[in-house]
């Protein structure tokens, strides 16, 4: 019985911390949203770097490294992999050239 007891208590408290750390995630998230000028524009700097290479590009070259493919598909996944990092590349231009006006403008 102290035993059951003891481990609602622990799973009460968990959910509390739980609770707590998700409303000062949401807290700082909010913050740094309103207080960074230009957040959008930096966080499009972030997501060209990363989401292309992340959703085709590492797939590829994993199962290119990993994987004993046919001669065929490697080539399907290294032109993939080509493709995706400079789409990729392009985007980062593409974001930091928009960052860049948009500070410009400000001034």
């Amino acid at each position: 019985s102290s035993a059951k007891l003891r481990m609602e208590v622990d799973a009460n408290a968990r959910r509390s911390v739980w609770l707590l750390v998700t409303v000062l995630c949401i807290g700082m998230s909010a913050f740094l949203a309103y207080s960074l000028p230009f957040f959008s524009l930096m966080m499009a700097v972030i997501a060209s770097l990363g989401d292309v290479m992340s959703m085709f590009g590492l797939p590829c070259l994993f199962a290119i490294k990993l994987l004993k493919l046919p001669g065929w598909e490697v080539c399907w996944c290294g032109l993939l992999v080509i493709g995706a990092t400079g789409l990729s590349g392009v985007g980062v231009v593409s974001s930091i050239r928009q960052l860049v006006w948009a500070y410009q403008d400000s001034k």
